[in-house]
């Protein structure tokens, strides 16, 4: 469930952060070196991983709505 001002964790992400590499990527990522090693082909595994790069994390501003439609 989303929290307002969720923070990441030790290893670098956010709950939400791991759905929006999920979705795009296929696979389960548990910190942010990992997520940040994947190779981005697609606009939306690029764009993912620019906006982790930058330092910012992603949120559901709705709670309990995916993220992404598959």
């Amino acid at each position: 469930m989303y929290r307002l001002g969720q923070l990441a964790d030790e290893l670098g992400l956010t709950a939400d952060d791991r759905e929006a590499v999920e979705c795009p990527f296929g696979r389960l990522v548990w910190d942010l070196d990992d997520a940040l090693s994947l190779p981005a082909v697609t606009d939306t595994q690029r764009a993912v991983l620019e906006h982790l790069k930058a330092g910012r994390h992603w949120s559901r501003p709705g709670a309990g709505h995916p993220m992404f439609e598959y």
